[in-house]
């Protein structure tokens, strides 16, 4: 979806910026070319960006609930909403998410303990964080 989305764009761009090539600076497959690395350059960025954030909500909340002496109202709020959009997931990811957060485990040691290639693992987890990151919204 991210690839189409990103394929779109550029053309859109291209269409309406047809007007700015410039001839004596290279072949129009080069300035198609820069302009789709640039716009799958800021895609990526912008994705890590949005993961790097759900992450670390979700660290911070785990992190809080293991606090010794933690004052069990502080918080709270966050931990129901990473417990409510934990509980929307698809049990696959919800698992991965679980035992990498709660448990501490690695990608690689959660497709041994699962018997899951790493491959599917990786993807089960970054779906499953998209779709958190959908459901919590922006915090930080």
């Amino acid at each position: 979806a991210e690839a189409e989305e990103v394929f779109q764009e550029v053309f859109w761009e291209i269409w309406q910026s047809a007007a700015d090539y410039d001839p004596k600076r290279g072949s129009p497959e080069a300035w198609v070319v820069v302009r789709a690395k640039s716009r799958g350059i800021d895609r990526a960025r912008a994705i890590r960006r949005r993961s790097e954030m759900t992450a670390g909500a979700l660290t911070q909340v785990v992190t809080a609930a293991r606090e010794p002496g933690r004052d069990p109202g502080v918080g709270a709020e966050e931990r129901g909403a990473v417990r409510g959009a934990l509980g929307q997931l698809p049990q696959n990811q919800r698992e991965i998410i679980e035992l990498a957060y709660f448990d501490g485990l690695t990608q690689t040691e959660i497709a041994g303990r699962l018997n899951q290639p790493l491959g599917t693992v990786k993807t089960r987890m970054r779906l499953g964080m998209d779709k958190l990151r959908s459901l919590m919204g922006p915090r930080r």
